[in-house]
């Protein structure tokens, strides 16, 4: 499924950035005053994960378009498991929806919106609570054993490319 989710998730960047040109400016201004003038075209995933704004105009992007938005079902082990109060027992098959979860109003201000800005730290307009919200709901890429092992890569692919575009328009 990499090949796809990255091609899903590079195009839904791009639209949103293209959507978005203020960001898209921010990221340019910040790509061109952060980066050290250099002989390659391209700079480096180390030297593009310490710009907080790239990160997260990413974080948004999976949060609001994830790439995989059908359910990923699971089966309850041995025992059961109580999942929101509720008694399940063994053998069940469970799975839930991050396109909604993502989008649930209770969880995220204003959900609809493309808000890159409430995943920076420094932003005093988003409570702490709703970045723990951020790291505790928000699962393009799942959690625990069977999480996507491609997460790693997808975001230095997507940070290259997207770095690339806008320092080149």
């Amino acid at each position: 499924s990499g090949n796809d989710t990255i091609q899903i998730s590079l195009t839904n960047t791009i639209y949103e950035l293209a959507s978005h040109p203020e960001y898209q400016q921010k990221l340019y201004n910040l790509l061109t005053d952060s980066l050290p003038k250099q002989s390659q075209p391209i700079a480096s995933y180390m030297e593009l994960s310490k710009i907080p704004l790239l990160t997260a105009v990413l974080d948004e992007t999976f949060r609001l378009l994830p790439p995989v938005r059908f359910n990923l079902p699971r089966i309850i082990v041995q025992n059961g498991a109580v999942i929101a109060g509720h008694h399940v027992p063994a053998g069940v098959t469970v799975s839930s929806s991050v396109y909604i979860m993502h989008r649930d109003e209770s969880l995220f201000r204003e959900p609809l919106k493309w808000l890159p800005e409430r995943w920076l730290p420094e932003n005093p307009d988003f409570s702490d609570e709703e970045r723990r919200n951020l790291k505790d709901f928000v699962l393009p890429f799942t959690l625990g054993g069977r999480a996507c092992i491609g997460r790693n890569l997808a975001y230095m692919e997507l940070s290259i490319c997207i770095a690339a575009l806008v320092m080149a328009f």
